[in-house]
């Protein structure tokens, strides 16, 4: 607002989670508490931009395009949760997907010195790097001493509804790292990578190499 102050209408102050919350009960999807709680980490988020000016506010436009994109991871996540006989996350992986990319609102929010954010990005396209590439964790955290899925995590692990979820959302590029210590959380993990994965391809182009039963 023109006075940097929160709203208190709430269709505005809490728009992503009731949003969220919709998305899912118009979708017929389980645990539509849960969106509500995804959802609300963007709401808290975009609070501490304008109220505190914590986070910049030109950084806002990317929080909304990575919330819309997330919105997409999570619905597959969820999709790919469904299909499994027996999995003990399921009501936590349509709220992750929504969190999984926080942490690149962060980096872009916090890195803006030289190398921002967005120039390691630059840079990692011209190196035909992906997210998922181990050149592209080895030079994030050498850039910057953490990864945006680690960022995440971090939040997470301070917002109660979610936190269940952390491990499995800072591994989620490296996922194999919780096979053996959590084995429920490795199948979160790696339902997350694959719909984040997913989420960037048009659904007819969409392919999965190995079924979701093989988790």
């Amino acid at each position: 607002t023109e006075n940097d102050t929160i709203p208190l209408n709430p269709q505005k102050t809490l728009r992503h989670a009731l949003e969220d919350e919709e998305f899912s009960t118009d979708k017929r999807l389980a645990h539509p508490e849960m969106a509500f709680a995804g959802g609300l980490l963007y709401d808290w988020l975009l609070g501490l931009a304008v109220q505190n000016k914590t986070i910049p506010r030109s950084a806002i436009p990317y929080l909304e395009e990575i919330w819309k994109q997330s919105l997409k991871t999570a619905q597959l996540a969820y999709h790919i949760g469904t299909a499994l006989k027996t999995f003990k996350y399921q009501n936590y992986a349509f709220a992750s997907g929504l969190a999984l990319q926080i942490g690149r609102y962060l980096m872009a929010s916090v890195f803006t010195a030289s190398p921002s954010w967005t120039d390691f990005l630059t840079a990692a396209r011209k190196a035909r790097l992906d997210e998922f590439h181990p050149g592209f964790l080895i030079q994030e955290r050498k850039a910057f001493a953490l990864t945006h899925s680690e960022f995440s995590a971090f939040v997470v692990s301070f917002f109660a509804p979610l936190r269940p979820m952390e491990k499995a959302i800072g591994f989620y590029q490296e996922p194999y790292i919780l096979r053996l210590v959590h084995p429920d959380l490795f199948r979160l993990s790696v339902i997350l990578s694959v719909a984040h994965r997913l989420s960037s391809i048009p659904p007819e182009k969409r392919r999965v190499a190995r079924t979701v039963s093989d988790l």
